[in-house]
């Protein structure tokens, strides 16, 4: 055990002070001494009382001659006391300085760990819940489920959309009664027309997925939907949020009278270009092809038919075109709240022809503008967070390699500061045994680093 350092130079104070003292009384004896052994010399006679005196002299001056040689003594030892004790502080506060280094590293490492592993479980969590709500709202068998889950995740990691986003559109397709089977079919297309149109993923599943119910059509036609949807929205001042709102008041009574999508779509575009507000085009447009409908209508006994197909309506649309009505001909054909864009549709039938046929020709279209969209700088960054979500999906998403990994670092981590936290005592103890501490924390972050290094290798990052 190291002698106290405050002890020693206390020690040696009070040396200093003796050995001054002793110095100066051998230096007063020999000095009577000297004096004495002179006189003899001279002749002077020494009495019996000089003689005694010369000889205690002698005796003190060995007396204290020995004490001097024994307090010097003392005072090399304290001083390498002293010099022992000050050299130990000054390693001590080194040790204190390289394991607070190590320490700094270690809680860095630690922290950028922590808080990727943080991301990751933020991650999985909105995925699994919003992957839940999937299995709620569907039904989905754990096959059906696991095959949701799965194209979820394998969207997620190859479009502008994370996989939580992709569970949101099934959410959405769900809530509209589409089977598992349906929604494996309308997904893609539906991110198709996420992508070239920018729009909100949850709302596009909503508007492709009404369409698709609106006009009796198969899940498997969603991409014919989104294709005429891109181009529409291209080709006229129809956009997601217009299309929503007319469509669902005409879709059903177009599907009834067998209108077409397309043609639906460009009378809808049509009307949406004059400037008529799109809820109340969807809704003059749903009683126009009310009455066309209706045999007893006045409009269908001024055309002699009754429209109840497509080609129906393209051929009653360019006979009044031809006509070329007037506004008040077109009051007593219709309600005077149709009459803007019963006048509109009727004036605009080249633009209505020529836009369904393009919309019939559409074939591909949203694909081709997704692409577009994606092949910026934009696209890039939204491709890569979406990739680094997967990624972090399949750290905790499944009991696979990379996850086993990243738990060994947390582990070796965790062992780190619990060695650490094992080795904290009294500060007085810290300092007599913080080599050896330091060397553990030590051997602890290296076994940490060696587990960061075979992630790196085995997972080739």
């Amino acid at each position: 055990m190291a002698r106290n350092p405050k002890l020693a130079i206390e020690v040696e104070i009070k040396n200093i002070k003796k050995i001054a003292d002793l110095k100066n009384e051998l230096k007063q004896l020999r000095k009577e001494q000297k004096k004495q052994e002179a006189e003899s010399k001279s002749g002077r006679l020494q009495s019996h009382k000089d003689g005694k005196a010369y000889k205690d002299r002698a005796k003190a001056i060995k007396e204290n001659s020995k004490s001097l040689r024994t307090l010097n003594k003392d005072m090399a030892g304290a001083t390498k006391a002293t010099k022992s004790a000050t050299k130990s502080n000054n390693g001590m506060a080194k040790q204190f300085i390289t394991g607070a280094a190590a320490i700094g590293m270690a809680v860095t490492a630690f922290r950028t760990i922590t808080k990727i592993i943080s991301s990751s479980i933020e991650t999985f969590k909105n995925f699994e819940f919003q992957m839940a709500k999937v299995k709620a709202i569907t039904g989905a068998s754990e096959k059906d489920f696991k095959k949701l889950s799965n194209t979820a995740q394998q969207l997620g990691r190859s479009t502008f959309y994370t996989a939580s986003q992709v569970a949101e559109l099934q959410v959405a397709f769900g809530k509209l009664g589409f089977s598992t089977t349906e929604i494996l079919a309308a997904q893609e297309a539906t991110l198709q027309l996420a992508t070239a149109t920018q729009s909100d993923l949850a709302r596009a599943a909503i508007v492709a997925g009404a369409a698709v119910r609106g006009f009796a059509l198969d899940a498997s036609e969603t991409q014919r939907v989104v294709d005429v949807m891109a181009v529409s929205f291209a080709s006229s001042a129809l956009d997601i949020e217009k299309w929503q709102t007319s469509m669902t008041k005409v879709a059903p009574i177009a599907a009834a009278a067998d209108i077409s999508l397309e043609s639906t779509t460009a009378v809808m575009g049509t009307l949406t270009d004059a400037g008529i507000e799109a809820s109340i085009a969807g809704t003059s447009l749903r009683n126009i092809f009310l009455k066309m409908q209706d045999p007893a209508s006045d409009l269908s006994r001024h055309l002699g038919f009754t429209v109840e197909n497509t080609d129906d309506l393209e051929k009653a649309l360019t006979q009044l075109n031809d006509e070329g009505l007037s506004n008040a001909e077109m009051m007593e054909l219709v309600d005077l709240r149709q009459v803007a864009a019963f006048q509109t549709m009727v004036n605009g039938t080249a633009s209505i022809l020529s836009l369904t046929d393009a919309l019939e020709d559409s074939n591909g279209e949203a694909q081709k503008m997704a692409d577009i969209m994606a092949d910026t700088l934009e696209g890039d960054i939204l491709k890569a967070k979406s990739a680094y979500e997967g990624f972090e999906l399949s750290v905790l998403g499944g009991n696979n390699k990379i996850s086993r990994s990243i738990r060994l670092v947390v582990q070796e981590f965790t062992s780190f500061f619990s060695i650490l936290t094992d080795n904290m005592r009294s500060s007085e103890q810290l300092g007599a045994d913080f080599l050896t501490q330091s060397l553990k924390n030590v051997q602890a972050m290296e076994n940490a680093g060696k587990a960061v290094q075979k992630v790196s290798k085995d997972n080739n990052i």
